[in-house]
């Protein structure tokens, strides 16, 4: 049985059967300013405050300055997690 990764989505992982299969690759799509950014590393952040896991965000455009500075503006607290997340930039 293939072990399910929690989106955090207040129902949305009901919708999808449970999460994110591991090992899957998951594209975030839509058009500028959609918070694609925001929802991928909401899911990583998570999950590695909640259950422990690893993970690692990589941004082609957004420098990491950036992205930290709008998801402490979302509450996350990028220290409570420390090396379980990474972001390359």
């Amino acid at each position: 049985m293939t072990r399910l990764i929690k989106t955090f989505v207040r129902g949305f992982d009901e919708e999808i059967g449970g999460g994110i299969p591991q090992g899957h690759v998951v594209l975030v799509a839509g058009p500028p300013g959609t918070m694609k950014s925001s929802l991928a590393y909401s899911v990583l952040y998570n999950n590695a405050l909640h259950e422990g896991l690893t993970g690692v965000y990589i941004t082609m455009e957004q420098d990491r300055e950036s992205l930290e500075f709008q998801l402490s503006r979302m509450g996350m607290d990028l220290k409570k997690v420390g090396e379980k997340v990474r972001i390359q930039d």
